[in-house]
């Protein structure tokens, strides 16, 4: 060989090799920023999880004072009175993170709870459309959770609960 062709060579060689280091980097510098948006991306999500949670579990809590409610109302009504004041506190920080769509049916479930919160401390006793209407909209509620959390079992739950609630009530 001969000096020329050994030089092209040479730097054939360290240009490719500085070709590649330069392009690992760009490369690694890039999977790098993905992986960072990613994860910037998912906070929010983990944050609406942590928001939505508690929400289903005032709606158990208001099925089953509601229950104790019917049953025994001069003593069990302050209890469901107290369930339906976290249900307001719980639902004024969900719907920060809830849909627009699921933002209603939690407003309008806390609206029918407070409507039966009022008329059980003052000793009246529902009708069956009342507590069948708070019960409808509680479970809207429940779905509207549901599909902002992205799973079916919150609201396949609340309804088993609202059917043996219903039975047991009429009873």
């Amino acid at each position: 060989m001969t000096e020329l062709e050994t030089a092209i060579a040479v730097v054939g060689t360290l240009g490719g090799t500085l070709l590649g280091t330069v392009l690992g980097y760009i490369l690694d510098q890039r999977r790098e920023l993905m992986r960072v948006k990613r994860q910037v991306a998912l906070g929010p999500l983990q944050d609406r999880r942590e928001a939505l949670k508690p929400v289903f579990d005032v709606l158990a809590e208001i099925m089953i004072t509601f229950s104790s409610a019917l049953t025994n109302p001069q003593e069990n009504a302050k209890a469901f009175s107290g369930s339906v004041e976290r249900f307001k506190i719980v639902v004024s920080r969900a719907v920060l993170w809830c849909s627009k769509d699921s933002a209603y049916p939690l407003m309008e479930a806390w609206s029918a709870a407070m409507s039966m919160s009022t008329r059980l401390t003052a000793g009246r006793t529902p009708s069956e459309e009342q507590t069948a209407k708070m019960l409808s909209d509680l479970g809207y509620a429940a779905a509207a959770v549901d599909k902002d959390l992205g799973i079916d079992l919150l609201r396949i739950q609340f309804d088993a609960i609202a059917r043996t609630f219903r039975t047991s009530a009429k009873s």
